[in-house]
């Protein structure tokens, strides 16, 4: 008896609490700010509802939740653009020719791949070291063009030097076609993505490796070819 007394009480001064809260709020916020009271309200009921075992704590939960869907629901609108974003985010660069097969992640600045012929068929790039680069640049000129520029694009980012930036920019349009399948992989992209996304993946990428910042002529051809086939 004791307690109901009490949860009157209070219940009563939370409402005549509310009610002051409203009037003192403009005209135009009044709604809001009823419709606020109103959630508070079903909250402290729900509440008082569990705690006596009146409900369920399942149910009680639900009706908690209840007041929040909307605004849950309007969060989740704004931020579809941004989960579709990350969904469609460009990943790691693929370039494949048929000596190589090199990764590149333009957000790291790394390069790294695999030797597919020759030699050091099997083997690393990064496992290997200038000279047996330097030895494997040559079997890919008298091979590949492809693979040929390819490869001085990686050993220029990885030692730097000019000479092989002026290797890999002669004759920087590719020689060979390209594939959808292939230019996606350049691109970091899946087969879902739309016009928009691939807009968007060139362009980051051109930002990051075009060659008027240092970066590589061929990596940048191969970019530019890879946006022609998937729009053409």
């Amino acid at each position: 008896m004791i307690i109901r007394v009490i949860l009157l009480a209070a219940a009563i001064f939370l409402v005549l609490h509310a009610v002051a809260y409203i009037k003192k709020q403009p005209p135009q916020d009044r709604r809001k700010a009823i419709l606020k009271c109103l959630g508070l309200l079903l909250i402290g009921v729900v509440v008082i509802l569990a705690v006596t075992g009146r409900m369920h704590w399942v149910g009680a939960a639900i009706a908690l939740v209840l007041p929040f869907l909307k605004n849950i629901a309007a969060l989740g609108i704004r931020l579809m653009p941004f989960l579709r974003y990350l969904q469609q985010r460009a990943g790691p660069s693929v370039i494949s020719t048929s000596i190589l097969k090199v990764t590149v992640n333009f957000a790291q600045g790394t390069m790294n791949g695999e030797v597919l012929s020759g030699e050091f068929a099997g083997k690393n790039l990064d496992e290997l070291d200038q000279s047996q680069l330097e030895k494997l640049l040559v079997y890919c000129q008298q091979q590949d063009a492809d693979s040929y520029r390819l490869l001085a694009a990686y050993m220029q980012r990885r030692f730097g030097q000019q000479q092989y930036q002026q290797q890999s920019s002669s004759e920087n349009t590719s020689s060979g076609s390209m594939s959808k399948k292939e230019a996606l992989a350049v691109l970091g992209l899946d087969e879902k993505a739309s016009e928009k996304d691939i807009i968007t993946a060139h362009k980051k990428l051109m930002q990051k490796i075009h060659p008027d910042r240092g970066g590589s002529d061929y990596l940048a051809a191969k970019i530019n070819q890879a946006k022609d086939v998937l729009l053409s």
